[in-house]
């Protein structure tokens, strides 16, 4: 599918948002995916995923360029939210496509959050997601923005 890229095959997809590209929401549901993580103000189609049968969480992180200082504890608690849900659609096998605007900061930052919740240190995920999505975290600040987000994570399940 278009502007899809997959963080892990069949668990875990990122894509621009709707206000970027139009979604498909039946190419969504060929591909696999049942439930989308909505971090951009907005959200899409809410009433038409439900139609659909796509479970919807929408827990938007403005995108602040250059972030501002409570950005970072704005930003962790919605992340902290949509990973426990991102890590309860995986037990119940519900692939889950994340999408901010782009696509690239507060998408790969979920994404991030994700690897390290599977034993990933920030370093190695922040470097996995761009690996795979390189303009993941080139909004001004960003690169900055994500390692706070995510060590502030990691200092509170420690």
């Amino acid at each position: 599918m278009k502007h899809l890229f997959w963080m892990v095959e069949g668990v875990l997809a990122g894509r621009c948002g709707p206000c970027c590209q139009p979604w498909d929401l039946g190419e969504l549901k060929a591909v696999g995916i049942g439930a989308v993580v909505s971090l951009s103000d907005d959200a899409g189609d809410p009433d038409a995923l439900a139609r659909a049968g796509i479970a919807h969480l929408h827990r938007p992180i403005k995108r602040n360029v250059p972030p501002l200082a409570e950005d970072v504890s704005r930003a962790g608690e919605a992340i902290s939210e949509a990973l426990a849900w991102v890590l309860e659609m995986e037990a119940a096998q519900t692939p889950v496509l994340v999408h901010c605007a782009l696509g690239n900061d507060r998408t790969g930052l979920l994404m991030a959050a994700y690897l390290m919740a599977r034993g990933a240190a920030p370093v190695h995920a922040v470097s996995q997601v761009r690996s795979l999505r390189e303009q993941a975290f080139t909004a001004e600040g960003w690169d900055q923005l994500v390692y706070d987000v995510l060590y502030s994570m990691q200092n509170e399940s420690n």
